[in-house]
Formats: structure tokens, sequence, C-alpha cells
């Protein structure tokens, strides 16, 4: 039986954003970008809750609701930018 664990970093950044990148094993997965409201709706529903840390992100995901996906596919999540 193969496990695939999946991974999550979150960050704020100085101008308020949370960014979330995920990580399946080693692999880079999907990177978002929340709201602080959006970002605890969001956590919520995961098993583990994901701590936040400061710092800089610069993957160019500038608002909320920002989507990128493991193949480079940017898109818009408005769940991720309603407070």
């Amino acid at each position: 039986m193969i496990k695939i664990q999946m991974h999550h970093i979150a960050t704020r950044t100085p101008d308020g954003l949370i960014h979330v990148q995920n990580y399946v094993d080693w692999q880079k997965g999907q990177h978002h970008s929340h709201t602080e409201e959006s970002f605890r709706r969001w956590n919520e529903h995961h098993e583990t809750k994901i701590e936040i840390g400061d710092g800089e992100c610069n993957c160019g995901l500038d608002k909320a609701g920002m989507v990128r996906e493991y193949d480079g596919h940017t898109w818009f999540n408005d769940r991720f930018l309603k407070e």
C-alpha cells in the first residue's frame, strides 16, 4: 500500500494576506492566498490545524483568492476572498 502525505505551510505576508503552499510528499502542490477570515474557515476543515508563520512570499499571487496549481495554471477562487 502506498501512503501519500500532504503537508501545508502557511505564511502571513506584510500586506496581511496568508499564503498556503501544499506539498504532496516532496512535490509542491497548490498555492493559494487568503484573507485572515477565509484562512480560518479553510483551516477548520483540516484534521491537523495549520500554524501561520510570518514572512515573505514571492509567488506573485498578490490578491486574496488567487490560486496557482502545481502545473502553473493560475485562477481565482472567490471563497478565499470573502470575509
